[in-house]
């Protein structure tokens, strides 16, 4: 059995096993046989703690791969969880844009629609003070007008 003796000595599993048979051991000669051992320790550095068994090792390995498999899980739903909220966001962002465009749009409409009813208000049915008001607010769309096509207004006098 000196092959097998040769691939344990070193085991940590049975240095732990050599130490405490030597314990129960009374016999002073027998110890001295286990000296060898002791000098193999002093050689190569024995871990205290005895490796895992078998059985140990499998369920250990059999918990890892079961967290791992649920990480995995989490990963995929929190991965789909913020691209889902990034959609809704896109989403969410896209449809204040076309509301604020078409908002804008209403207002636009208004004011046209506006400022055609004042441009064809018919002052000379008004008193002065209300004539001078509707002219300036008149005068005002009329400059805008002339801004808005590039042109500079020629009109320095008041609307009648």
């Amino acid at each position: 059995m000196e092959h097998c003796w040769c691939l344990l000595r070193h085991q940590p599993k049975w240095q732990q096993h050599i130490s405490t048979v030597g314990k129960k051991r009374k016999s002073p000669e027998k110890v001295t046989n286990v000296v060898d051992v002791d000098q193999a320790k002093e050689d190569i550095e024995v871990l205290v703690e005895r490796p895992p068994g078998k059985k140990a090792e499998k369920e250990r390995e059999r918990k890892r791969k079961s967290i791992e498999g649920n990480d995995g899980e989490i990963k995929t739903a929190l991965a789909k969880m913020t691209e889902d909220r990034a959609t809704t966001m896109e989403e969410r962002r896209n449809a204040t844009l076309k509301a604020d465009l078409e908002r804008s749009a209403a207002f636009k409409l208004k004011k046209k629609k506006w400022e055609a009813k004042m441009m064809l208000l018919d002052l000379s049915g008004l008193n002065a003070m209300q004539q001078e008001y509707f002219s300036y607010i008149q005068r005002k769309i009329y400059e805008e007008w002339r801004k808005d096509i590039g042109g500079t207004s020629t009109c320095n006098t008041p609307f009648p």
